[in-house]
């Protein structure tokens, strides 16, 4: 059976589709402005324009969405037009993505229509589009970058390798889950019947791209803080981490690389000599999503920046955070290198819990139950005052609830059909290219799985682009598993006959 990628009259289920998404995109747009006039904020969306409104090069966090949302803010400071720029975005890659989808894995009606309605009439997409921050945008550009190795897999172009490389750089730019997006593609254009030529082009146009990107960022970051790095917010995650086994474990000052990371190790031990240590406590960590000693002004890494710089505005913050976070990475490197398995219990054991059930965090409540917004936000959108306000501030984390369970669902269906398959030796069974397509999202789904446990916080809005590729995986694979039962019968039926 053949397939042709344009939607006309000879493909009039595609434009169905696309004429029901354009118009519930413009309907429930409407219909969630009225509801929620003003963008959602938080601390994030403060640093992420103020790293456009001062036209930096290197931020706490990547830059590529502090860069998307000030060429948008040259066109227009309209707060409702860059929701829906975001929004428009987000339905646009959607629409590939499922096209892309439907078209390989061959979804049944069924498995069609819970697909659409799951990208295209899901309110988590209308919460997060309204979010200034990079989800949605970091989420279109990954359902970018997978439906290009999916077109490499089963049908590679020369074109399709050029939308990898691009649609993988910005997703580089944008979040830091992308620095393993290189791993998983590589494995997929080695996987994919094409020519060496083809496939060697494949693995370099993207690191043609990040590494300028990457040195680029270094020399921007040493003209901002006197040091080389690439990520100034690494070695606060590693050593932020690396503190959730501190009153676990003990360290021997004398040890430790350098007077910054005993000065750090100095403040630790009078941090947890003043704070109780008794089960509230470590309920109130682990409630915290794994980033409590980034966020509280009196946990050590805030003490240390404190006293060792003392921040005076938005950009002194910034530049302190780069120059502490090296001493933060050898701190951090350093107790991880020598209690592993404390690393391993008290960090990655119950961030493996939040993993497969992420709290909703910033999206439980709308601008974090605030009735305003800093200076810099009111400025950045012309707001007459900063007061701003929805219909339903807290109505979202009951709308939400349900997608954290479903998630957990995925994953263990996901999981639990990858083990079938293997183990009842369906998987040689299986048309080439869909193995390969297996490959792939099992790929992520395994690296996704370590990092999340291993190096970040997990919240919902971090696993919303997995939670995408994973439904789809799991329809597809309802979908060849009814296929199997129903040939099975079939053959039953003849046999009794």
């Amino acid at each position: 059976m053949t397939y042709s990628i344009k939607i006309n009259a000879h493909h009039p289920l595609p434009r169905v589709y696309l004429w029901l998404a354009g118009i519930g995109m413009i309907l429930q747009f409407t219909l969630f402005k009225l509801l929620y006039p003003f963008p959602d904020f938080s601390a994030d969306s403060r640093y992420y324009i103020y790293a456009a409104y001062a036209h930096l090069n290197v931020d706490i966090w990547p830059i590529g969405y502090s860069k998307f949302i000030s060429l948008f803010h040259g066109i227009s400071h309209s707060d409702i037009g860059l929701v829906f720029f975001q929004y428009l975005i987000f339905n646009g890659s959607a629409f590939y993505f499922f096209f892309s989808v439907n078209l390989f894995f061959q979804l049944n009606q069924i498995g069609r229509n819970i697909l659409f309605i799951f990208l295209f009439f899901n309110p988590l997409t209308l919460y997060l589009s309204n979010y200034v921050s990079s989800d949605s945008l970091f989420a279109a550009l990954s359902m970018l970058w997978a439906a290009s190795l999916l077109w490499i897999i089963y049908r590679p172009k020369i074109y399709h390798l050029f939308l990898y490389a691009i649609s993988l750089f910005a997703c580089f730019t944008v979040r830091s889950n992308a620095y393993y997006y290189p791993i998983i593609g590589t494995l997929s254009i080695l996987l994919s019947r094409q020519s060496v030529y083809r496939k060697l082009l494949g693995i370099a146009l993207p690191i043609l791209l990040i590494l300028p990107f990457i040195f680029y960022t270094r020399e921007k970051s040493y003209e901002l803080t006197g040091i080389r790095q690439f990520s100034i917010f690494a070695g606060w995650q590693l050593a932020n981490n690396a503190l959730y086994t501190y009153d676990k474990i003990n360290i021997d000052n004398a040890d430790l690389p350098s007077a910054e990371t005993k000065m750090l190790d100095n403040l630790s031990k009078s941090f947890f000599k003043k704070t109780p240590m008794n089960p509230s406590y470590g309920h109130y960590l682990n409630d915290y999503v794994g980033s409590y000693f980034i966020k509280q002004p009196e946990s050590p890494l805030k003490q240390f920046e404190s006293i060792k710089y003392g921040s005076v505005d938005q950009l002194s913050r910034i530049i302190d955070w780069g120059k502490s976070s090296p001493a933060f990475d050898d701190y951090g490197k350093y107790i991880i290198k020598h209690h592993p398995m404390a690393y391993v219990r008290y960090f990655m054991v119950p961030n493996a819990n939040k993993y497969f059930l992420p709290p909703l965090e910033k999206l439980q409540v709308y601008n974090l139950g605030m009735a305003n917004v800093s200076s810099i936000i009111q400025d950045w959108f012309d707001y007459v005052t900063p007061d701003i306000g929805s219909a339903f501030p807290k109505s979202q984390s009951i709308i939400l609830s349900i997608f954290p369970p479903f998630f957990l669902a995925l994953n263990l269906f996901f999981i639990g059909s990858f083990i079938w398959l293997m183990l009842t030796g369906q998987f040689s069974k299986l048309p080439s290219e869909y193995k390969k397509s297996l490959i792939f999202i099992g790929c992520f789904f395994t690296i996704n799985f370590l990092f999340s446990v291993t190096m970040a916080p997990n919240v919902f809005r971090y696993q919303f682009f997995p939670m995408i590729l994973y439904l789809s995986c799991v329809l597809s694979i309802v979908e060849a598993l009814s296929k199997k039962i129903a040939h099975s019968l079939n053959e039953n039926n003849f046999r009794t006959k």
